[in-house]
């Protein structure tokens, strides 16, 4: 069993695909698809089960998952500590969409600020359009944002898949997964926050028409309408991170779709120490955040 072949599980079971796995950790299909048969091979247990509804952790899987969590936080350190950057006093302006604000980057700074005081984090929270705008006029130094700008240069941290959030008193709480179609006739509440041009572009893929009756931009507020079973929304798992769910069902689309959370600069991050390290930590905190 390798530090290689955990990180590719860890991977696996987060976003529930090799292809996806793959691609985050720059490996090929066949490449995660090995490692996962030798570590099963290694381990006597088979670890996910695979079907057409896409890849679950079986029970064994489930038993080791948040073992393998923190052996991959532990030996991330001893790499980290052998591996140490030489970072000059500086301070990194950082965009972040609110989801990321909330979950990932509270994580990578801690652990940065232990490693390196040296280097100051200043956080400034927008949407995508406006972390782009703001990378372009060097407002910022780096951005987490999820849009295909091709001025941008951009590192893989997330792949964060959709879900429909119902309330448990809704028709279609006890569904598995559920088409875009199947939602034409539900009432829509529609977040407003940076997420409004995915859900129509995943939308008009199906050539679906949302019956939109409220615009929201907080996640709190989308939250308790759905819960009150006032209209069902769709919303990235990441931003549901650490928010009461009770009497809320999350419900995969079919087929399942994912925004990719990218690390974005104008110039290559690896010319700058800072924000390599920077990017170091949040695909460290990235690979064991539960989603």
């Amino acid at each position: 069993m390798t530090f290689a072949q955990i990180e590719v599980f860890l991977k696996v079971a987060q976003v529930k695909s090799f292809t996806i796995a793959g691609e985050e950790l720059n490996m090929t299909q066949p490449a995660v698809s090995h490692a996962i048969s030798t570590l099963e091979k290694n381990l006597s247990s088979e670890l996910f089960i695979r079907s057409r509804q896409g890849i679950e952790l079986t029970t064994q899987g489930r038993t080791i998952y948040p073992m393998f969590i923190e052996i991959h936080k532990q030996m991330t350190n001893v790499y980290r500590s052998l591996k140490r950057t030489e970072v000059e006093p500086c301070t990194v302006k950082v965009g972040v969409l609110a989801s990321v604000y909330t979950s990932i980057l509270p994580k990578a700074i801690k652990l940065l600020s232990d490693m390196y005081p040296q280097i100051e984090i200043k956080v400034y929270e927008g949407s995508d359009y406006e972390i782009t705008d703001w990378l372009q006029d060097g407002t910022i130094d780096v951005g987490f944002v999820t849009g295909k700008d091709v001025q941008l240069n951009v590192y893989n941290v997330i792949a964060d898949e959709w879900f429909v959030i119902c309330s448990t008193m809704n028709t279609i709480v006890n569904k598995r997964a559920v088409s875009m179609h199947s939602l034409s006739d539900q009432t829509f509440i529609m977040s407003t926050g940076g997420c409004e041009p995915l859900i129509a572009e995943i939308a008009k893929d199906h050539e679906v028409n949302l019956n939109i009756k409220y615009n929201v931009t907080n996640i709190e507020t989308i939250i308790e309408m759905v819960r009150e079973d006032i209209g069902i929304s769709i919303v990235p798992k990441l931003s549901l991170y650490n928010k009461d769910l009770s009497e809320i069902q999350l419900i995969p689309l079919k087929p399942s779709y994912f925004r990719q959370i990218q690390f974005a600069a104008i110039g290559d991050i690896h010319e700058r120490p800072e924000l390599k390290v920077l990017l170091e930590h949040v695909k460290a905190v990235s690979n064991t955040i539960e989603l």
